[in-house]
Formats: structure tokens, C-alpha cells, sequence
């Protein structure tokens, strides 16, 4: 059970750890570094609570579904299940059979579940935008990248990172999920290493930096960048938990762990 949470703390860690965090650096030679902290500790502090609002929302979704599955059944069934659950409401079997009829949780989902009409369709349309948006910067940036490394023209290597790479989620997604947790773990690793090197250069170069607070909303739009996507992932991750008390403050720890983790690599940046 705990290498579930530790495949969600990786692959959240994952999500957070984007493009975002290289434009860092650039946002902070007008500001300086302490009005920057100011503002990312902000963002990172509306996560947490976007975070447990999230993880509040996917337990209702949840509830939901349970509730309208009780009204379905004849009264017989009814009273049936109303029995077990008085001589054992925590019991795992009810836990299990709770996860039987429960539809994996997912944003269309929860939208259709808590909004009207005419929200709802604005915000299908807004999370399509930004999932395409993301996707895009994304192979825009992996063909970059092994455009580079090959030495071949970024046109010939997108079709087949975009195909290859689209083929692995839809066809072999539970396969690669163990990957993507290891490979973010040398990720993360690298990443760390490179943080120290910058700081063992920044100490001997010695740079005085001044601060300037007029300028603290420049490394803002950045920071939420650097920290956003958590709650774009957290329905997908929410699927694999047994739904009682105990495993759910497990997966929020994980997902807070995580946030806190790309925090203080950001920072250190």
C-alpha cells in the first residue's frame, strides 16, 4: 500500500516540475531574491489550499456516487446495507465494496457533478485549453530537446515523440506509472545536484543582490507556474486509494509532501 502513495508523491512531483522552474532564475533580477521568496511562499500557501479544497471535493464526488447508489437499490437491499453498515462502518469489506460502484473520479466528472449548465460548459472548455496548452508546451519542449541531443531537425523528431509518447498513456499507462515514479526520482536527483553547483558557483561569485519590492509581482506569474498543475492530476492519482479516513490523509500527505519538496527545489534554485 505505501508504494502506491510513493508512486503519487513521484508522479505529482513530476507534474509540478516543469518547464516553469527554468524561467525562475530570469524573473529575479529586478526584485531580488527576498521580495521573490514573499511571493512564492504565497503561492505556495493557496496550493495547500487549493490542495485539501480538491482532495474535500473528490471525497464528495465520492459520497455522491455511494448516496445515489443506495437510492437505486429496492428497500430490501436497502436495509440490508443499512444493517452492515451499523454493525461495522470502517470494516474493509465495505471499503472495498464501496470502491466496486464508484466511478473513478475525474474533472468532467466533478463538473458535471457540482456546477450548472452553463458553468460547466466553461469550465470543460477552460480545462481542454489548458491541458492542450500544456501538451503542447510539453512536446514542444521534449522534441527541442532531442532535436538537440540527435542532432535532427525538431519536424522529423515531433510526430514520433508526440505518437510514441501517446500510445504509452493510452495503451500501457499502468506499466509506465512505476517508470515515471523512478525516472522523476533521477530527475530529482539531477536537479538537486544541480542546485548545489549553482550555489557553490553563487557563493564564490558573490554577487551583491539588491532587493527591490516595487518589483515583486515580476517573478509572481512565474512562481504559479512553477507550482501549478497539482489539482490537474490529483482525480487520476485519487483513483488507486482505499476510500476511509486513514488512506486519504495518506494521499493528501503525499500530495502536500510533494508540493513541499518542488517548493524548496524551487527556492533553492
Amino acid at each position: 500500500m505505501s508504494i502506491i502513495y510513493l508512486q503519487i508523491y513521484f508522479v505529482t512531483i513530476a507534474c509540478i516540475l516543469g518547464t516553469g522552474i527554468l524561467g525562475l532564475p530570469v524573473t529575479l533580477y529586478k526584485s531580488g531574491f527576498y521580495p521573490f521568496l514573499i511571493s512564492f511562499l504565497v503561492t505556495f500557501v493557496f496550493q495547500v489550499v487549493l490542495i485539501c479544497i480538491t482532495v474535500e471535493i473528490l471525497q464528495r464526488s465520492c459520497i455522491n456516487q455511494f448516496l445515489d447508489y443506495k437510492e437505486s437499490l429496492d428497500e430490501d437491499l436497502h436495509d440490508a446495507l443499512q444493517n452492515k453498515k451499523d454493525e461495522s462502518e470502517s470494516s474493509e469489506d465495505e471499503d472495498n465494496t464501496h470502491n466496486h460502484f464508484i466511478t473513478s473520479p475525474n474533472l468532467h466528472m466533478l463538473s458535471e457533478m457540482f456546477l450548472y449548465n452553463g458553468v460547466r460548459h466553461i469550465f470543460d472548455f477552460l480545462v481542454v485549453l489548458q491541458l492542450s496548452s500544456i501538451m503542447i508546451g510539453y512536446c514542444l519542449a521534449g522534441s527541442e530537446s532531442y532535436s538537440g541531443i540527435l542532432h535532427i531537425k525538431k519536424v522529423y523528431i515531433m510526430p514520433v515523440y508526440v505518437c510514441v509518447l501517446s500510445s504509452l498513456i493510452i495503451f500501457a499507462l499502468h506499466l509506465i506509472q512505476p517508470i515515471i515514479s523512478l525516472l522523476t526520482l533521477f530527475k530529482g536527483l539531477a536537479f538537486v545536484l544541480t542546485v548545489i553547483i549553482t550555489c557553490i558557483i553563487g557563493f564564490k561569485i558573490q554577487e551583491n543582490v539588491i532587493d527591490d519590492y516595487n518589483y515583486i509581482g515580476n517573478s509572481f506569474l512565474m512562481g504559479t507556474v512553477a507550482l501549478g498543475g497539482t489539482t490537474n492530476v490529483m482525480p487520476f492519482l485519487y483513483k488507486d486509494i482505499v476510500q476511509n479516513k486513514t488512506e486519504i490523509r495518506k494521499y493528501l500527505l503525499a500530495v502536500l509532501s510533494a508540493l513541499t519538496t518542488c517548493t524548496i527545489l524551487n527556492i533553492s534554485w
